[in-house]
């Protein structure tokens, strides 16, 4: 059975101080800490900061404007917006929610079928297919990307292959060589091809 989080309480005073009514606000939310214990976890709630710890298989992610530091997952998958998640290695990541940003120290699998999305791994990153516009999927090194959609961006200081379908996209491979096939008006391709 899942593990799902629920909201804090949350509390506010108000109190009379010289004659005047004084209300005290809330204080800011404090961070809400998630031990996985192998079992998967829902991180339903909005506007929270969440904090994991253990061993996370499944992290899903479903309340929009929240903010996730957790260690590696088997499985991390974003349905909600404007998220943002640091995590350790990941051995696969979907990302359905808009605005978001995922920051994995290495990744498997990646999907991403949203707008506006920006995944950033300083290490190596496995299959990665992005369909949508507007996003940016940022590596060290990589199998292969196929982006299907306008206006993305990828950016690998090694790539063995890339696809695109679509137009205005934007690949930079600063290294090596790569496979290269591109459909589309207006796209721009700076890489070495493979031979």
């Amino acid at each position: 059975m899942p593990i799902t989080t629920r909201p804090a309480a949350r509390l506010a005073a108000a109190a009379l101080l010289a004659g005047s009514a004084l209300l005290v606000a809330p204080s800011a939310h404090a961070t809400t800490d998630v031990l996985c214990t192998g079992d998967p976890v829902v991180l339903d709630q909005p506007n929270e900061d969440y904090s994991l710890s253990g061993d996370c298989t499944t992290v899903t992610v479903k309340g929009s404007n929240s903010q996730v530091t957790m260690p590696a997952a088997t499985k991390l998958i974003v349905k909600a917006s404007n998220v943002t998640v640091t995590s350790g290695t990941l051995g696969q990541l979907k990302v359905t929610g808009s605005v978001s940003t995922v920051k994995p120290t290495r990744v498997g699998k990646i999907t991403v079928k949203a707008s506006n999305v920006r995944v950033k791994v300083p290490g190596k990153a496995g299959p990665a297919r992005v369909v949508g516009s507007n996003n940016l999927l940022k590596a060290a090194e990589g199998k292969s990307i196929k982006i299907v959609g306008a206006n993305n961006e990828a950016r690998y200081t090694r790539l063995a292959s890339l696809k695109i379908k679509g137009a205005n996209n934007l690949a930079v491979v600063k290294k090596g060589k790569t496979k290269v096939k591109v459909r589309g008006a207006n796209n721009t391709v700076r890489v070495n091809r493979r031979a």
